[in-house]
């Protein structure tokens, strides 16, 4: 229907059509949940987590719809229903454009993609393409598809959530909020868009790293998850998976190195693993932005990149734009900036920088993260704080990427409506990781062992 000069793309039979695929998605949930959690302690999340999942989907697409009347999630879905059109009346046409990339469509395929906005480039194609096989078993359905994608992003988050279960069994309610029932979290993760497609992606990577390296199960089937999940990750946000990756080898360094059980081995093969997993994850670094269908996440443009969106954003003003003081465009001036690139990303905007509805909510949340991490810095007399973090690999794991990625989106979104979506990659990391600070100062220091920690 068009009213107001824009295209509403619910329709009304779609409310019908999601009530009915809703009891399926929760019949099917029921199962899973009573099969394989039946006595698990985590069977309590499981029903909650799914939900608040589909609100977020649910709450993005009408918002974007009714609202804001149009936006990436609409455009998305709308240019996967033209193409999804394709695919049901030309199934020939339709697989070549699934296998095409972004803005590389043969001559003859340009009739379908000239008029979509979002088929330029990889990176939104990729959210195109995925809407699109999911409209195949939705009826082209808005609704329905967003629950889809708030479903699937569930069953990828549900699977780190177990992972880090797994590791301190007793911190299962904390890293319940902190995966599963964080706002910005399951809210902008959850619709038709890149941060659904990016954040299901990475928890299935880290997921499948931690079966095939840490746990050595299911290698043939991880070896794929990590595989398909890092290229997912690449094409949509080449710069999560440029922060985590480099992490992650550190991780996985210190994993095998902690196999050595001579101690003084151990002090002497850590400088060869510290430079080992630099020299790997320079190299990493390198093929992956050098293979980045996005120029502006090359490792030479990236402080080219922070400068253009910091006078883009400063120009053009606005109440959601905020300031990191003046910047000097050089290594150096981006290390000066540092402290105040975390800050804005894990505890900003402040109350009184909140002037809507969405950034009240995120100031809120921002504000609670703040709180959360002084009670431990005391709780934990502020040395331990430190001492827990290089104590555990995984806390290692967990404050460094949460550190670095939230510099990295920190200093080049200079925007809180955006920033809120683009930081949350690293939120539940970094909460769990505050939690397991926490912990291990509670416990006295005496920790159960395991294959991640020290």
């Amino acid at each position: 229907m068009h009213y107001n000069g824009y295209t509403d793309l619910i329709n009304p039979h779609e409310y019908v059509l999601a009530f009915f695929y809703l009891l399926a998605i929760y019949a099917f949930a029921y199962f899973i949940r009573n099969h394989y959690y039946r006595k698990s302690p985590l069977k309590k999340y499981f029903i909650p987590g799914l939900t608040v999942k589909i609100i977020g989907a649910m709450g993005v697409t009408l918002i974007y719809n009714y609202y804001y009347k149009g936006g990436d999630t609409c455009i998305y879905f709308s240019n996967s229903k033209e193409i999804a059109s394709v695919f049901l009346s030309n199934p020939i046409d339709g697989f070549r454009l699934l296998f095409s990339h972004g803005g590389a469509f043969p001559i003859d395929l340009l009739k379908y993609t000239n008029q979509l906005e979002y088929t330029a480039v990889e990176s939104s194609y990729m959210v195109i393409k995925i809407s699109v096989f999911l409209q195949l078993f939705t009826f082209q359905s808005f609704l329905v598809t967003a629950m889809l994608f708030g479903s699937i992003s569930f069953w990828a988050i549900w699977k780190i959530f177990n992972v880090f279960c797994g590791y301190y069994p007793t911190l299962s309610k904390q890293f319940a909020i902190a995966f599963l029932f964080i706002p910005s979290v399951f809210f902008w993760g959850s619709g038709i868009l890149k941060d659904t497609v990016s954040i299901a992606a990475l928890a299935i990577f880290f997921s499948c790293i931690d079966g095939l390296f840490f746990k050595g199960r299911n290698k043939i089937i991880n070896g794929i998850g990590i595989f398909i999940s890092g290229y997912i990750i690449t094409m949509v946000k080449v710069y999560i998976i440029m922060s985590f990756s480099l992490c992650m080898i550190i991780l996985i360094f210190l994993h095998y190195r902690n196999k050595i059980k001579s101690r003084n081995t151990r002090l002497f093969v850590t400088p060869i693993f510290v430079a080992i997993s630099t020299i790997l994850g320079f190299f990493l670094l390198r093929a992956i932005s050098e293979n980045s269908i996005s120029e502006k996440y090359t490792i030479e443009n990236i402080l080219e990149t922070s400068e253009i969106t910091r006078s883009y954003i400063y120009s053009v003003g606005g109440g959601s734009s905020y300031s990191l003081g003046e910047i000097d465009n050089s290594l150096w001036g981006l290390i000066k900036a540092f402290p105040a690139g975390v800050n804005v990303t894990l505890f900003r905007p402040y109350i009184w920088e909140a002037h809507n509805f969405i950034a009240i909510v995120s100031a809120l949340e921002s504000f609670g993260i703040l709180i959360l991490t002084i009670t431990v810095l005391f709780k934990t007399r502020f040395f331990y704080f430190f001492k827990a973090i290089i104590s555990s690999n995984l806390i290692f794991f967990c404050m460094i990427f949460s550190v670095i990625f939230a510099f990295s989106v920190g200093i080049t979104s200079y925007n809180f409506g955006t920033l809120v979506r683009y930081k949350i990659p690293c939120i539940p990391f970094y909460i769990a990781g505050i939690h397991m600070i926490g912990h291990w100062g509670t416990k006295n220091f005496q920790r159960k062992n395991s294959s991640l920690k020290v």
